[in-house]
């Protein structure tokens, strides 16, 4: 039988988090959910005898985004990030289980490839071979070893000179999400763990100890997130107001002694006096 042309998909951006696959996990990032449909409608759509190349154009794993260790990604002790990398992995897998299991059935067809091209909030893929080869062992367990081959890469960037096809992920036209040092994180790494993680972390317990109910906490976290996004930085008081405004006449906001607008703004000020942020 004659096979068919080379199909090729381009995924970039879904975010999977290390959170758990629930209502509220999809509220905060609904691209999870999409990507999963997208996946099931690709395992129903083909043929044994299509040719598929699916590009995860970067950042699927959100690796930064989940990494709440005191131990950082660039701390001197490769083995100890690599345990803890290696372990964020498994959870992000565990959680987005239903994501793995359509990744795992697309494998199966003999003539799809997955190529993995890594971006700024999985570039940890790139230092550590033994997590690209847990995360491989994962998709393909279902695959005899001699089928594995070349089934699923990791890439910088992918051409394809047959479809004047080239991919990459964006942030290679970054200067603050890229380092040419490699003693020196990224400073977008450094964003994001440093302040965004904490910021959020510190906001949730903050919450949590005035009395917030886990609802209206859940609601507001998924949003504290943007503030990596924020531009520019003079917009921070009107984007506190605008989360809190969305709960401003909720009887919870008006029976608490301290409102959102203030846990926020403390948290703020209190994230301004560590130095490692500085």
């Amino acid at each position: 039988m004659a096979q068919n042309k080379l199909k090729v998909y381009i995924v970039s951006d879904v975010h999977l988090n290390n959170n758990s696959y629930d209502k509220h996990a999809n509220k905060e990032n609904p691209k999870r959910e999409d990507f999963q449909k997208l996946l099931a409608e690709l395992n129903l759509s083909l043929s044994p005898d299509d040719q598929i190349i699916l590009i995860l154009n970067g950042d699927i794993l959100d690796i930064t985004g989940s990494w709440y260790n005191s131990i950082l990604p660039w701390n001197d002790n490769k083995e100890k990030v690599e345990n803890i990398l290696n372990d964020l992995v498994l959870e992000i897998i565990e959680n987005n289980q239903l994501i793995i299991n359509e990744l795992c059935q697309l494998l199966k067809y003999p003539f799809l490839r997955i190529v993995y091209i890594i971006g700024n909030h999985d570039g940890l893929l790139g230092e550590y071979p033994s997590t690209q080869e847990l995360i491989k062992d994962k998709l393909l367990h279902e695959i005899p070893q001699e089928l594995r081959v070349d089934k699923v890469s990791f890439v910088k960037s992918f051409e394809h000179a047959d479809l004047g096809l080239y991919v990459e992920h964006g942030h290679r036209f970054d200067p603050f999400n890229t380092s040419n040092n490699t003693d020196e994180p990224p400073l977008g790494d450094v964003i994001n763990i440093l302040i965004v993680n904490r910021f959020v972390e510190l906001t949730v317990d903050s919450l949590k100890s005035h009395g917030y109910s886990l609802d209206l906490i859940s609601s507001i976290k998924y949003r504290l997130y943007d503030v990596e996004y924020l531009r520019p930085l003079s917009l921070l008081p009107f984007w506190i107001d605008s989360i809190a405004n969305i709960h401003y006449d909720s009887n919870e906001s008006k029976t608490k002694l301290k409102s959102i607008q203030s846990v926020i703004r403390e948290v703020i000020q209190e994230l301004y006096k560590e130095p490692l942020v500085i």
